[in-house]
């Protein structure tokens, strides 16, 4: 990747020839609203290909693995009359290599509309959203908290919504609260049974338990559980 400064007289053309990459892949990698307009003085990312020089026992298949690309990618950039007869010292060009795939997940403790625009704003950008959060009780119960308007971003943008249930708030660090959910059989029995409804009812399709500040010598918190509502 390099930078190439824009002169008079020149266009996308001029730059697709001079370094070997199409006008369609400059264009989309500087998002340019009119490829046809260019400024003096503009700075444009050029996407130049690597080189690699075949050394003595090279396949395409260990030059593949060895540079993060597919065989298929280097056939296809590079005119190889025999895929399985390289020789030392040739030269092929070697395409960028495919981005990751990632899962993003975005806690959001805005309840209100403001904070469901804000959702419609970056959803295309998320995969989960967590409302956060559902605070427990020491009975197992749950605060009741007005959701909707966050629900109804994540679905309108595609995105999984994720409960969120903690036991701490702004004002209390939930040491007690914790301990009792934690040392209780029948607490936890009612928890998950809570839980678990509101998950059927509000169509949460995952859950993430976030205890903190257990008190030392107490049973550890649970940082994460994914769980699927089906």
């Amino acid at each position: 990747m390099l930078i190439h400064v824009i002169q008079s007289g020149e266009s996308l053309w001029s730059l697709s020839r001079r370094y070997g990459v199409s006008v369609e892949r400059i264009a989309s990698l500087n998002e340019l609203p009119d490829p046809n307009v260019l400024a003096v003085g503009q700075a444009l990312l050029i996407p130049v290909p690597r080189l690699y020089t075949v050394l003595p026992g090279d396949t395409l298949w260990l030059i593949a693995r060895r540079l993060g690309v597919t065989v298929q990618a280097l056939l296809e950039a590079n005119p190889i009359p025999d895929p399985y007869l390289l020789h030392p010292g040739q030269v092929l060009r070697i395409p960028e290599a495919a981005k990751p795939v990632i899962e993003v997940n975005a806690f959001s403790i805005q309840f209100d509309e403001a904070g469901a625009a804000e959702v419609r704003e970056v959803g295309k950008d998320l995969t989960y959203l967590s409302p956060f959060g559902y605070r427990i009780k020491s009975d197992g119960s749950l605060e009741a908290v007005n959701d909707s308007p966050l629900l109804a971003a994540a679905e309108a943008t595609r995105t999984v919504p994720i409960l969120a249930v903690t036991n701490f708030s702004s004002t209390e660090l939930g040491s007690n609260v914790a301990h009792a959910v934690l040392n209780g059989i029948e607490v936890q029995d009612r928890s998950l049974t809570n839980i678990l409804n509101v998950m059927k009812a509000k169509n949460y399709k995952g859950l993430n338990i976030d205890f903190e500040n257990v008190l030392a010598g107490r049973p550890g918190g649970v940082q994460s559980i994914s769980a699927e509502n089906g």
